[in-house]
């Protein structure tokens, strides 16, 4: 027999994690339950986006574009390497435009040093040239930098000024375009063309300029746009539209006119060094000249005989290489001194176009380029930076090996120098015999020439350098002049306030969630099904009446759905066992306020309708009902019975339902446990089986204690009561424990007052369901229950279900009335 009952239960079944299967109708259940708070939550999101965005200072953004244009240098005397523009990379320059050293030369012409502000309640707004009135301080001010002096304006002619000094508060009063001496600082308040509003409240900072360099360089933004065209973008984002574009405005300006100063550099130390040899040649040459003319004049010599000029021809050739390498020399003893002076060599203005400067050139150029690079680099770290360093130590290098090559260039010379002169006093022995007059008149001549033919050419040279400064250009155009912000770019209006709907959507979804997730309520058969091992009779609708206690409702309205319930429930179990004889059915639960008294009643009642004797005993001696429900005697009933007080015929008491009686519980004993379990509660229901077709009896709630194991044990139809949305999933459990640990295989179960909280919407999306053993009764959860207006049987239970939007109207009802 035990073998054949295992085998019809089969495995025990398991309780179902929430996860495990989606219920639509449960979710559907958390968000009507959630929808006023979820509602809030949107209103609350979205006037927290908007307070965000009404205080909230507005960013602007200004921006240009430069393109660096590649030019082509005129060769200007063969020194056209020394004056072309270093070709570094983009990123150079950019960072040239990021360092503080071209930010602060940019900017002092902007009025930067002094922020003037309007103040409100929570937020302020920047004056930036359109201020009511003009700050200006007579004496030091370095005690008050970066503190914030406020200004309220009486009239349109007086003011009070406050600042907080050290932890204390100052005010002081004033009139506009007068002086207000205070012992921190001399300030005068000029009005201007701007209105000004009495009694507003203005403040005003005066600014040390490092940190508005600071600023303004964390808001710029320099980046390369396409490095093939050379092109980059300056950008400025600032809380007042007129302040980023004028920043933009005068960096890109001051940066263009940077270049062009640092192009012109070289050409200035060239013209320098041409103009101090201009002044020593023509000093000499007009010399020269004065020489050659009292000679004449003192002399009366006019012209030199043939002969004399064909020597002095070879002579001329010799002292003019004599002289050209004088003028090599004076360039390589220039160089020498130029190189020991230590000074920037990309300031070098060039050379003398001659074969030893053109041997130097590659060791010039090199010197250069390391100069340029040290320069670049020192406007980010310091001298002591090792980069820096071993910059340093390769110029040195290069500049000892360059005058190792002019000391050898200038070796050279002096030894041709000295060959020249041999040979020129051999030319001079031959015209040794030549008159004197001759001689002295052909030397004068040829020094004259030679030095008008150098003083002209210095002249030359400086008048094509004067024309190439004239036509020095900035390598950069403006591509896209600084745009004016008239819309701002942060915050995204648009972006927060879909951030204000979302938060609100996502907060109120988890709100959702996490009700479904915490959901533990029995809420479908579906449920006890999958969980638990007992026979399923059916399920009970919600009564449509809120009723203070269990009634008797089948008599009422016999083709009610509730009923109609019951009556499912009583074939039902007529299919669990088809023995003859009385019946013993037994009614319990988890806890109180399942139902089970109501089940039991009624089911008594519905089978009293088929002319049986059916009574129901009210076990429940902790707790008895039957007294209160039918307002009956409760000093005698089944406590007095067993311990022998009264008999059994005293204790019976008609209901008033044909065919059924009940008996209380009578008083309640101190150990009712160990009462029930006496064999005198066997004995007494033999006895009424003599009398009654069915016995109904209603036990205590067996999670709470054990008295009803031993009668569910004897009963013909043990059945377990679950409430729903009431009993919690884990009293399943407490169904499979009595099935498999108590030996009670009979055990059945009924899903009371299906139709309130989540099994109400679980009802409207679930079909296929119920009454009826095997769901044989055939009524879907989609149906209606009678009255949709009913409010369950329990007052402090009740719960409206008319509908979605009645329970939100209903709700909103219930807080306004809190």
């Amino acid at each position: 027999m035990e073998n054949k009952e295992n085998k019809i239960l089969g495995e025990r079944k398991q309780l179902k994690n929430v996860l495990e299967e989606f219920n639509i109708g449960v979710l559907l259940h958390a968000a009507q339950k959630s929808l006023l708070w979820v509602i809030l939550f949107f209103i609350v999101s979205i006037a927290v986006a908007f307070f965000y965005l009404r205080h909230t200072q507005k960013i602007y953004s200004s921006s240009t574009t430069l393109m660096r244009k590649v030019t082509k240098q005129a060769q200007i005397l063969g020194v056209e390497d020394m004056l072309s523009e270093d070709k570094s990379e983009i990123d150079i320059e950019i960072q040239l435009l990021k360092s503080k050293f071209l930010l602060s030369a940019a900017l002092d012409s902007l009025p930067l040093r002094i922020d003037y502000y309007t103040k409100g309640k929570i937020s302020r707004s920047e004056f930036y040239r359109n201020q009511p009135f003009d700050a200006v301080f007579t004496d030091s001010i370095q005690q008050i930098e970066e503190k914030e002096l406020e200004v309220v304006t009486d009239d349109q002619k007086t003011y009070k000024l406050s600042l907080n000094f050290d932890g204390s508060d100052y005010s002081y009063q004033g009139e506009f375009g007068k002086k207000l001496k205070t012992p921190f600082f001399t300030v005068t308040l000029r009005r201007n063309n701007n209105p000004i509003q009495t009694n507003q409240l203005y403040s005003m900072k005066v600014r040390k300029y490092a940190n508005v360099i600071d600023e303004v360089a964390a808001e710029l933004q320099v980046s390369p746009l396409n490095y093939n065209s050379n092109t980059l973008q300056i950008t400025i984002e600032n809380t007042n539209p007129l302040k980023a574009h004028e920043i933009v405005k005068t960096l890109s300006q001051y940066f263009m006119e940077f270049d062009k100063i640092k192009k012109g550099e070289s050409i200035n130390n060239t013209l320098e060094f041409l103009n101090e040899q201009i002044e020593n040649f023509g000093n000499q040459y007009y010399n020269s000249q004065d020489s050659l003319k009292k000679f004449r004049l003192a002399s009366g010599f006019l012209e030199p005989n043939l002969q004399i000029v064909n020597r002095m021809f070879k002579i001329e050739e010799l002292e003019d290489k004599l002289v050209l390498l004088d003028v090599n020399g004076n360039s390589l003893d220039w160089l020498n001194q130029y190189l020991q002076s230590g000074n920037d060599l990309a300031n070098l203005s060039g050379l003398m176009h001659t074969e030893q400067s053109l041997t130097f050139q590659p060791s010039i150029e090199k010197i250069i380029d390391l100069q340029s690079e040290r320069n670049l680099k020192l406007l980010n770290v310091t001298p002591d930076h090792p980069n820096i360093l071993l910059i340093n130590k390769g110029i040195t290098d290069l500049k000892v090996n360059l005058l190792s090559q002019i000391e050898l260039a200038r070796n050279k010379q002096n030894a041709e120098k000295k060959l020249i002169d041999a040979k020129i006093k051999e030319n001079f022995k031959a015209l040794y015999d030549l008159p004197d007059l001759e001689s002295d008149y052909s030397e004068i001549r040829r020094e004259n020439e030679l030095k008008q033919s150098f003083y002209l050419n210095l002249v030359e040279q400086k008048n094509m350098y004067l024309i190439s400064k004239a036509g020095i250009v900035s390598d950069y155009i403006v591509l896209q002049a600084p745009s004016f912000p008239k819309a701002p770019i942060a915050p995204n209006v648009l972006m927060i306030r879909l951030l204000g709907v979302a938060v609100g959507f996502i907060l109120g979804l988890l709100l959702i969630v996490a009700r479904y997730l915490l959901h533990s309520k029995i809420s479908t058969l579906n449920e006890v099904e999958g969980s638990c091992n007992a026979n399923i009779l059916g399920i009970i609708p919600k009564h449509k009446d809120v009723l203070e206690r269990s009634a008797i409702v089948v008599i009422e309205n016999p083709k009610s759905s509730i009923s109609e319930a019951f009556r499912s429930i009583r074939a039902n179990l007529e299919f669990l066992e088809d023995s003859k004889g009385p019946k013993v059915v037994t009614t319990t639960s988890t806890i109180p306020g399942e139902g089970k008294t109501f089940v039991g009643i009624n089911l008594a009642a519905i089978f009293s309708l088929l002319d049986k004797k059916v009574i129901i005993l009210d076990f429940d001696l902790r707790k008895p009902r039957l007294a209160k429900i039918f307002n009956a005697e409760s000093q005698k009933g089944i406590s007095t019975i067993l311990i022998g007080r009264t008999t059994l015929e005293e204790c019976i008491i008609p209901t008033g339902v044909n065919n059924l009686d009940i008996i209380t519980s009578g008083p309640v004993p101190p150990n009712p446990a160990e009462l029930i379990n006496k064999d005198e509660t066997l004995e007494l229901i033999e006895t009424l089986k003599e009398t009654y077709d069915y016995i109904f009896i209603d036990t205590p709630p067996v999670g709470l204690v054990t008295d009803a194991l031993e009668l569910m044990g004897i009963a013909n139809y043990p059945i377990y009561v679950l409430r729903a949305d009431y009993s919690d999933r884990g009293f399943l459990e407490n169904v499979n424990k009595l099935i498999f640990d108590n030996g009670i295989h009979k055990l059945s179960i009924v899903l009371n007052d299906f139709g309130r909280g989540a099994s109400a919407t679980v009802g409207k999306y679930a079909y296929g369901y119920g009454y009826g053993y095997g769901y044989g009764y055939g009524y879907g959860y989609g149906k209606s229950y009678g009255d949709s207006g009913g409010m369950g049987y329990y007052s402090d239970d009740a719960h409206s279900s008319k509908g979605f939007i009645s329970n939100i109207i209903n709700r909103i009802k219930q807080i306004l009335g809190k």
